[in-house]
């Protein structure tokens, strides 16, 4: 049975492992400039037990093994007339992908950030990664603007 549940400490290492998962394919397929084990760094721990502490953290858990997490926060777009939840990042474990679990996560998000009074969304994802494209499609995001990089 899957629940999605707020983050606790206790899920940190966790989200680091399948946060690097998201690394490894964005470093080998979409962006090599990108620190590799990064999430697994002392740098990536404080962040994701910060965000833990301090924003919107929920994994996904199917038969008590957490399999995916969401990562959102409140936007400060403060050139935007409403408030703006922004989804930072995602990641369900590459074992459990394609059953639907992305669905129950930025659902739960969405819904409690609809509950807040926050009705806008936002979503970054790599311009090459046509899967995560597809699938923020699929829950409503249009494409706005384009990032472009000289490095």
């Amino acid at each position: 049975m899957l629940l999605i549940r707020k983050a606790t400490q206790k899920d940190l290492l966790l989200i680091q492992k399948l946060n690097n998962q998201l690394f490894e394919l964005e470093l080998a397929t979409f962006d090599k400039y990108l620190i590799k084990d990064w999430p697994l760094t002392k740098q990536g721990r404080e962040y994701f037990k910060n965000a833990i502490n301090e924003d919107y953290v929920i994994v996904a858990e199917l038969n008590h093994k957490v399999v995916g997490y969401l990562l959102g926060e409140c936007a400060d777009k403060s050139y935007y007339p409403f408030k703006i939840a922004e989804l930072c990042n995602m990641c369900i474990d590459k074992d459990y992908r394609k059953q639907g679990i992305g669905n129950f996560l930025f659902h739960q998000f969405e819904n409690d950030f609809k509950e807040k009074g926050i009705n806008h969304f936002i979503v970054t994802a790599s311009f090459k990664n046509e899967n995560a494209i597809a699938f923020y499609k699929k829950m409503g995001f249009e494409s706005t603007n384009i990032t472009l990089a000289k490095f």
